[in-house]
């Protein structure tokens, strides 16, 4: 890692502006709606389940999960502050330390991976070694959901530079292709829609629905097919399973763009 990256990263919650906002309680309590919306299909139905959080942050999505009664949640996180503040709220299953290293001594040990708002602060040589250690360490058929910026959006160029540790911008096709590349099977690449806990929650997504209308005719218009499937929410999902079985021909790869998440 570059000398930048430690020197952030040692200071990351309390340099980053986002991040000195999301410590409160109102905070995780909105942020179980927002992630029960947007990833509660992706969650094994089996609450004993052994998921693992990758750069957790401030433990958000594992408040989620232990929130929704899963039993075997863990998390890990370069930056000292944001295990401080897990630890905190109640979160002791988060430690801190390299991803790279922690991956390399659990193998076949996980039925689900998420990565929330990281792959995007790897270097691409970086985001296909993690791919490698995600499948390496994931169950048969276990799950690697990777949530990203959307450069697809119509404020791409914005979320892909918000962040000074930003390295890589993902589009649903960039991200399909990677997770194709490296042998993942059943690649889907879904919305991030805003929760819905409040009247103001409702009207929001009435008019997010509206946004995402209009970046499809935008795409029509610059000669995409108009009822082509695409993703244009300002963050995108990317979801890959270990296959079950070594295929010798490769996986089959349908389309992968999906607008709900069913």
């Amino acid at each position: 890692m570059s000398d930048y990256h430690d020197r952030l990263y040692q200071r990351y919650v309390s340099s980053h502006c986002y991040y000195r906002d999301l410590s409160t309680e109102q905070e995780y309590a909105r942020l179980v709606s927002f992630y029960g919306r947007n990833y509660r299909p992706l969650l094994p139905a089996n609450k004993h389940a052994v998921i693992l959080d990758v750069a957790c942050g401030t433990g958000h999505f594992c408040y989620y999960l232990t929130q929704a009664g899963y039993t075997n949640v863990s998390g890990i996180d370069l930056s000292p502050e944001m295990v401080e503040v897990c630890h905190a709220r109640g979160l002791p299953a988060v430690s801190q330390g390299d991803v790279f290293d922690y991956l390399a001594t659990r193998p076949a040990a996980f039925d689900l991976i998420t990565a929330h708002h990281f792959v995007e602060h790897l270097t691409k040589p970086r985001i296909l070694d993690f791919l490698d250690a995600a499948m390496g360490v994931l169950r048969p058929g276990g799950t690697l959901a990777l949530t990203t910026p959307n450069a697809a959006s119509l404020f791409g160029a914005r979320d892909a530079f918000v962040d000074f540790t930003h390295e890589v911008g993902f589009t649903p096709e960039s991200m399909s292709q990677v997770l194709w590349a490296i042998g993942y099977d059943n690649v889907r690449v879904l919305p991030v829609r805003p929760g819905v806990g409040s009247w103001r929650g409702v009207l929001r997504n009435l008019m997010w629905g509206l946004a995402q209308q209009f970046s499809h005719l935008a795409l029509a218009l610059e000669g995409r097919p108009l009822l082509q499937p695409v993703v244009t929410s300002a963050s995108l999902i990317g979801v890959g399973q270990r296959p079950h079985a070594e295929q010798q021909d490769g996986p089959l790869m349908p389309s992968t763009f999906t607008e709900s998440m069913t």
